[in-house]
This record gives C-alpha cells, sequence and structure tokens, in this order.
C-alpha cells in the first residue's frame, strides 16, 4: 500500500481515475481549485462544450464578461459607423427629395413665365399683322379703276391672311402675310406703269382762260384771294409766264395747266381787280384736274373718253367751286356731268 503524498492528497482509486475515458469529477474539482477565477471561467466554459452542457448551465456567468481582444470597442466602432451610413442615406433621401421639389417648381414658374411671355408676343404679332393687313387694305382701296386685277389679287391674298391669323400656326400665317406682301409689290408696280402709260397717252393740256371783258383800268386782280383757294387743295401755284403745256397767256387773258399734282398760271397783263373772278374759274378748272388725279391717279380717266377737258368742266362747277358752266372755257353736256358725277363716286373706267 502506498504512502499518502507529503500535500495530503493520496494515490486515486479505480473509482476515481476515468470512468468510460473521462476524468471523474474529484479529479475535475481538484483542477478547478488550483485555478485563479478568470482561469476558472474559461476552463468550465470550455468543459461545459466537451461535455455538452446546455446553455442554462452557465448561468453564473457574470451577465458582462470583460472585454476580450478588443471586440467590445469594435461592435460599437461597427455601430456608429453604421448609424452614419443611415444618417448619410437619410440626408441624400431627402437632397434628393427637396432638389426634386425644387426642380418641380422651377418648371412651374417656367411654364407659367412662358406662357406670359408667349400670351405677350401673341398680343405684338397680332397688333403688327393688323397694321400690315390695314396698310395693304388702304393700297387696294385707293388704286385706280385700271389696276383692278392686281387689287382683286391682293385682296384674295388679305382674307388668306385674315384666315389664317386666328388659328394658324406660326408658318401658316408667315406663309400668308408673305403673300400679302408679294401681292402688295405687284400692285404698286401695276400702278406704276399704269401711270406711266397714262402720262405717255395723255399729255397735261392748256386751259383756255376767258376774255375779260374789263377795260382793266380800274386796278390789279387780287393774287392773295387766288392763292388762298389753291391753298385749301394743298397746292401752292407756280406763276410762269409760258405753262409746261407750251402756253403764254396773251394780254386780258389766263391760262392754266396741271399734271395732277401741280398747278402754273400765266396771267396775262391788263387785268383789273374786277377780273380777278376770272382767274379764279380757270383756277377751279385746273384744281379739278388736281381732284379728278386724287381719285384716278390720272388727269383724264377712261370714263371722260375724248371730253377729259369738258367733264373737268363738269366737275369744276359741280363740285369744284367754280360758278361758270365753262371755267376753263370748254364747258359740258349732260354725259360729261354724269361722267364727273361717276368719277366723283369713285367709277374711272
Amino acid at each position: 500500500m502506498r504512502q499518502p503524498e507529503p500535500d495530503g492528497s493520496h494515490e486515486n482509486t479505480a473509482a476515481d481515475q476515468h470512468v468510460g475515458g473521462r476524468q471523474t469529477r474529484s479529479g475535475l474539482d481538484r483542477q478547478v481549485k488550483s485555478l485563479s477565477l478568470p482561469k476558472a471561467l474559461a476552463f468550465i466554459v470550455a468543459a461545459a462544450a466537451v461535455v455538452g452542457l446546455a446553455a442554462p448551465a452557465m448561468a453564473h456567468v457574470p451577465s458582462k464578461p470583460a472585454p476580450i481582444g478588443g471586440a467590445e470597442t469594435y461592435v460599437a466602432q461597427l455601430m456608429a459607423n453604421h448609424r452614419t451610413v443611415v444618417r448619410a442615406e437619410e440626408g441624400a433621401r431627402m437632397t434628393s427629395q427637396a432638389a426634386a421639389w425644387f426642380n418641380h417648381q422651377r418648371s412651374i414658374e417656367s411654364q407659367r413665365l412662358t406662357a406670359q411671355a408667349a400670351n405677350y408676343l401673341r398680343g405684338e404679332a397680332l397688333e403688327a399683322i393688323k397694321s400690315v393687313l390695314d396698310a395693304a387694305r388702304t393700297a387696294a382701296e385707293s388704286a385706280p379703276a385700271g389696276v383692278a386685277p392686281s387689287v382683286a389679287a391682293l385682296q384674295a391674298a388679305i382674307d388668306t391672311a385674315d384666315n389664317a391669323t386666328p388659328a394658324g400656326t406660326a408658318d401658316e400665317i408667315l406663309a400668308a402675310l408673305n403673300g400679302v406682301a408679294a401681292a402688295q409689290g405687284g400692285l404698286e408696280a401695276a400702278i406704276a406703269t399704269y401711270d406711266a402709260e397714262q402720262a405717255a397717252k395723255v399729255a397735261p393740256r392748256s386751259t383756255r382762260g376767258p376774255k375779260s371783258t374789263t377795260s382793266g383800268t380800274s386796278g390789279g386782280w387780287d393774287k392773295a384771294r387766288i392763292d388762298a383757294v389753291a391753298a385749301q387743295y394743298g397746292i401752292t401755284i407756280n406763276y410762269v409766264t409760258t405753262t409746261s403745256c407750251g402756253y403764254t397767256a396773251a394780254p386780258r387773258y389766263v391760262t392754266g395747266c396741271s399734271d395732277g399734282s401741280a398747278v402754273e398760271l400765266s396771267v396775262g397783263s391788263g387785268l383789273a381787280a374786277s377780273d380777278t373772278w376770272f382767274v379764279e374759274q380757270v383756277l377751279r378748272h385746273e384744281l379739278s384736274h388736281v381732284s379728278i388725279y386724287r381719285v384716278c391717279r390720272t388727269t383724264y380717266p377712261a370714263i371722260a373718253g375724248s371730253r377729259g377737258e369738258n367733264v373737268t368742266d363738269a366737275w369744276a362747277n359741280q363740285y369744284g367751286g367754280a360758278t361758270s358752266t365753262a371755267a376753263g372755257g370748254y364747258g359740258y353736256n349732260s354725259t360729261d356731268a354724269a361722267a364727273a358725277t361717276a368719277i366723283h363716286n369713285g367709277t374711272c373706267a
């Protein structure tokens, strides 16, 4: 039989040694007792894993074990990083939402301003179009009868523009206005050709002045009165010795000449104050040429035929303020009077 160990321990018996390949409890107790508390806890955890102890068997382990290898700091850093990421993602989401809202508001404001600008520009454009069409209408209405086809073409272009303006596209309106401009240019060219043909066909004629029956010894005729009559038509008389028509007034005679835009008078010597009436009758005949030209763009419209001077005397007596039925020395009949009335009403051919 063996002696006890000096530290009081004894040799294990068969029951104290190994049972089923596992260390007996008495041997475990001795090992645990020889460990410090931290090591003992670690030993118990390892032993539990070996024998398959359930988690409740470790209920006596402290609820907050001591940090091992900085794990607690690492976890705390992970949580901080997670919060930073979450805050960044939330910030980005809110920034995106705010940007979308501001962009939407800017879009609404931009659309509103665009609509205002469009309405303003449309109003300005319509006013400009109206001015163009009004000018074209005036040109058509004032054109002589001899250019009727060009007038009709211009009127058709104006009607097309009128129809396109309310609801047409910009291209349609522009095309219509270009049509008006082209037709108006055609009308102006036709008027120029017509005027040139009329001027070449009929040169201005001299007015035969009536002979004064006065002695011519009572003083001079009233030039101021004559000038005042011409001024009513916007005309300043050009007093000449020989008119552009090639005539020079003989003593106690008056002769005149007009191309429809100006008036010349040649007044013979020897006229007295009482002869002013004769000078005025000749002047009113020449001013009637001006009036007829302003209607028909010629001093001898087609409706007058070969009796242009007679029709002018009829105009002078009926509409020109002349008290003589032969203001220019030509006289007129009922046919001439009817032609003068037609011209006065705007009919030239």
